[in-house]
């Protein structure tokens, strides 16, 4: 065991230890630095490059809404000219006049005579037929000479509708169909003429 008189002696000791310990580091705190040398200073100067002084460039300031990308502007071409072209003159045309619708004319019936036959027989002869007609008198005439009336139907032989007148010389003859037509011949001695008359369309006459 240690001596009561040994132990504060190494408490003691313990103390100054570490205050000394606490006094050195605070000593060492507080030295101010040491100058430099001036001629030291000068040549670490010398030596040393000179800094040199970078200006950075501002930068613009970035917007926060996006800019639209640059389209190419369309180059702009020049239409051709256009010469006008003439109108064409538009033709006048005549109206046409519209004429009046033509009627048809209702043709026109009578009784009409032709000679349809002649023969020579040696005897002056003048047959008469009325198609469609019976029992209708007939007479000739001749200068101042009349003939007796004769009824159609009575010379069977030249149709059923007929009639004759013999004995005749040569001459010119009117034949009447009595109150409807009338017809002039010539008879040339010894022939046989045959006159026949019709309820037809009349026909116009021929320019001479």
């Amino acid at each position: 065991m240690l001596n009561k008189e040994v132990l504060p002696l190494a408490i003691f000791a313990i103390l100054v230890v570490w205050l000394a310990g606490s006094w050195g580091v605070s000593f060492l705190e507080a030295k101010p630095p040491l100058k430099a040398s001036p001629v030291a200073a000068s040549t670490e100067a010398a030596a040393a490059p000179a800094p040199t002084k970078i200006t950075p460039s501002p930068s613009p300031p970035q917007s926060s809404t996006p800019r639209p990308s640059p389209s190419a502007t369309p180059t702009r071409t020049r239409p051709p000219t256009r010469t006008p072209t003439a109108s064409p003159t538009p033709t006048l045309m005549p109206t046409p006049t519209r004429l009046p619708p033509r009627s048809t004319p209702t043709p026109e019936l009578a009784w009409q005579g032709r000679i349809v036959e002649q023969t020579q027989t040696g005897a002056g002869t003048i047959g008469v037929r009325a198609a469609g007609l019976k029992d209708h008198p007939v007479i000739l005439r001749s200068g101042g000479w009349l003939s007796d009336p004769q009824l159609t139907g009575t010379k069977i032989e030249l149709g059923d509708y007929a009639t004759e007148f013999g004995g005749l010389g040569p001459g010119i003859y009117v034949v009447e169909l009595v109150s409807l037509d009338q017809l002039t011949v010539t008879l040339e001695a010894g022939y046989f003429m045959l006159v026949e008359f019709r309820y037809d369309v009349v026909r116009p006459e021929p320019d001479e």
